[in-house]
Formats: C-alpha cells, sequence, structure tokens
C-alpha cells in the first residue's frame, strides 16, 4: 500500500501560536499541540510527514519531536518569508538539511497559484526554487502548493521549472503522473483532528479518506462560490468557534 502523506504547519503549544508561521484563525486552525502531534506520530509511523509554511517552530519543536521516535520531516518554506519574525532563517534550514530532513519550496510569496498569469506563475516557481538552492547549495526538486490552489496548468508550470514531485492538499489514494513530475496527495490536519483519524488515514481506511474527500470538496466548492470573501468568512468563522 502507497503510504499517505500527511500535512501539518506549525507544532506548537496553544499559547505560543502567535510566534510562529502566519497568524490568525484561519493558520491557528492548522497549528497542532505537540502532546497531540507525539501521538500522531505513534498512530501512524509508515506515514510521510510534511510541514508547509516555514515557520519557526519547525527547528524548535517539530524537528526534535520527529528525531526522538527516529523519523525525518519534509520542510515546505514560503522563500520570501525566510529569516522574518516567526519564520525560519538561513541558517535554520541548513541545520534542518544537516539534521536528515527534507526542506522544499512552498512558493516564494505564498500567493494562490491558480490566480496567478503564465509569466507571474513561472516567477513565482523558479525564483523559490533559485533562493532555495543558492541557500542550501543543493538541488531543490520538491514543492508543496499554497493554500491547495493546483490545477493542471499549476502542475505543468512546476515540471517547467525544475520540480519532479509536487505535494498537493488534495486527499487521493495515490500519486499520479504530470509529464516529468509526480504529483503526490496529501491529507491534510488541524487542531481538532484526532490520532484515531490519523491512524485510519494511515492505514488506508476507505471510510476516512471518504470523509477527508467530502470535506476538501465541500471546501472548494464554497470557495469558488464565495470568490474573494471566503477566506475572510472562514476567519471569522474560526474565531467564532474557537471563542465559543
Amino acid at each position: 500500500m502507497q503510504p499517505v502523506t500527511l500535512t501539518y504547519h506549525d507544532i506548537v503549544p496553544r499559547a505560543d501560536r502567535a510566534g510562529t508561521g502566519f497568524t490568525g484563525p484561519g493558520p491557528d486552525h492548522y497549528k497542532i499541540e505537540p502532546e497531540l502531534f507525539l501521538r500522531h506520530l505513534d498512530a501512524a509511523p509508515t506515514a510521510s510527514f510534511t510541514f508547509d509554511d516555514g515557520g519557526a517552530s519547525a527547528l524548535v519543536a517539530t524537528a526534535p519531536l520527529l528525531e526522538h521516535r527516529g523519523m525525518t520531516g519534509s520542510f515546505f518554506v514560503v522563500t520570501d518569508r525566510v529569516g522574518t519574525d516567526g519564520f525560519l532563517d538561513a541558517d535554520d534550514l541548513r541545520e534542518l538539511r544537516e539534521r536528515g530532513h527534507r526542506v522544499g519550496s512552498h512558493g516564494r510569496s505564498h500567493r494562490p497559484l491558480t490566480k496567478l498569469n503564465d509569466d507571474q506563475l513561472r516567477r513565482e516557481l523558479a525564483e523559490s526554487r533559485a533562493a532555495l538552492e543558492e541557500l542550501l547549495g543543493v538541488p531543490v526538486t520538491t514543492l508543496a502548493i499554497p493554500g491547495g490552489f493546483f490545477d493542471d496548468r499549476v502542475g505543468r508550470a512546476a515540471e517547467a521549472a525544475g520540480y519532479t514531485d509536487v505535494y498537493t492538499s488534495e486527499p487521493r489514494s495515490r500519486p499520479r503522473a504530470l509529464g516529468a513530475a509526480v504529483i503526490h496527495p496529501r491529507f491534510s490536519v488541524v487542531e481538532t483532528t484526532t490520532a484515531d483519524t490519523v491512524a485510519a488515514l494511515a492505514r488506508g481506511d476507505r471510510r476516512a479518506i471518504v470523509q477527508a474527500r467530502v470535506g476538501w470538496e465541500t471546501r472548494k466548492v464554497a470557495r469558488r462560490l464565495a470568490g474573494p470573501a471566503y477566506g475572510r468568512m472562514r476567519e471569522r468563522l474560526l474565531a467564532r468557534r474557537r471563542s465559543a
């Protein structure tokens, strides 16, 4: 069975969420307590663990917890944010690689890739890859799509920019080829995702996969219908839910 790939962001105590990665009710929904993350690691030891954005928690919390279990992760970085408040700097990224973790691109600016014209898309992908390769001194061929905004045009642009492995947010069971690139599905983890759910996804439980797929498709339709207002509406909903 193909190992499942899980998408995380920051691993951080609730009280410290403002100090790492993007902030606000939306981003905070994807920030996981360390104790819960350890239960996830124990529940899905065969899964592939990926981490988006490049928040500062990656080096101080996430990597040590993975290493304590004898595991490594893939960290996808927004290159415009490297060295800014709450995000990893160049030395941090080099240290992650030296400790056996993988570092890839999460775009240059974190803009939705499907919203960019062809020239903007080419520059977004190529400039991010070039910045990381200069920083790390090694080829960078992995990309995680910001915000789940993906289509085949984006996939072909990623291939043209030199990426061989492209990670989406679509919760499918198997990767697929797009030209010379491989498009990898991922299952997103949020603050309320239980260890039982992670375990079910890792063993390929059909019900868990269908539930994830239905949730993804529902959000995709809502995002398309609401347009630019979707993000603001979602932020308000999550803020109300957290304060309830």
